[in-house]
């Protein structure tokens, strides 16, 4: 039987597990990130009650940018208006929050990372001289908007996703005391965290085989982060979707066919 670690957050890993284990892989989980809501001023929240007056795009670039807005919407009882507003999704998991809300966005992108929607939207001038607003976490890099040079860009800090503290430790043990045949990431933050991990970084073992055993992302941007670290072979699912995921890790191992 393989053995996979996966470092993403609780809420997803089941979705993974569930199919790795009915082929026959025995995945762990050891979440590295935490997300949490970062409640905002009430000014900032005031302009949510008619955005329009305000600005012309409101751009969300995860999941966790949709719920964490409307946990502070919720907190303060303000009335959300955003007619008039275009919304943009950065793929079909951040659409998926946004319907629970009530809310399609206007447009959703059409590749799968965040720095390929900003490209298309500069190359078909979508935004040139528009105000858009950003809802983001706190690993958001702001200097991207240094592309967006016809456009007037604004963002804020909805949730932060911090390094966990404490890990489960029978998990840890079953990693130091078994062979692992794979790792799952599914953000640069996840591969970070990881790798400071004392019995990770500390542990010449481990390092020194990590050229041996694949490690599967759930995208281009954490393919990119995990590279930097040296691992050799690293497989991206070909969408940002753990079912997908799973399938072509189970596809891997020639556990089902191709």
């Amino acid at each position: 039987m393989y053995n996979i670690i996966s470092c993403q957050k609780e809420n997803s890993f089941s979705r993974l597990k569930n199919i790795l284990q009915q082929g026959g892989i025995n995945a762990v989980n050891l979440p590295i990130v935490e997300t949490k809501t970062i409640i905002v001023t009430r000014q900032e929240i005031e302009k949510f009650k008619n955005f329009k007056e305000h600005f012309d795009f409101l751009v969300f670039l995860s999941p966790q940018g949709v719920d964490s807005l409307f946990d502070n919407i919720k907190f303060y009882g303000v009335k959300l208006k955003l007619s008039g507003v275009r919304i943009i999704s950065v793929g079909k998991k951040t659409t998926s929050s946004l319907s629970k809300y009530g809310i399609l966005p206007d447009i959703e992108n059409p590749y799968t990372t965040a720095s390929e929607l900003y490209k298309y939207l500069i190359e078909n001038k979508i935004v040139d001289y528009k105000k858009i607003y950003f809802a983001v976490g706190n690993n958001f890099d702001s200097s991207v908007f240094g592309k967006f040079e016809k456009s007037i860009c604004f963002y804020s800090f909805f949730y932060s996703n911090e390094k966990r503290k404490n890990f489960d430790i029978e998990t840890i043990k079953f990693i130091k005391k078994n062979k692992i045949d794979a790792i799952v990431f599914a953000s640069p933050s996840e591969i970070d965290g990881f790798m400071q991990l004392p019995f990770v970084k500390d542990n010449d073992n481990f390092l020194s085989k990590k050229d041996q055993f694949p490690i599967f992302t759930i995208g281009k941007t954490t393919a990119w982060a995990v590279k930097k670290y040296g691992f050799k072979e690293i497989i991206i699912s070909t969408l940002p979707d753990f079912e997908i995921l799973a399938l072509e890790i189970l596809k891997y191992w020639g556990l089902i066919d191709s």
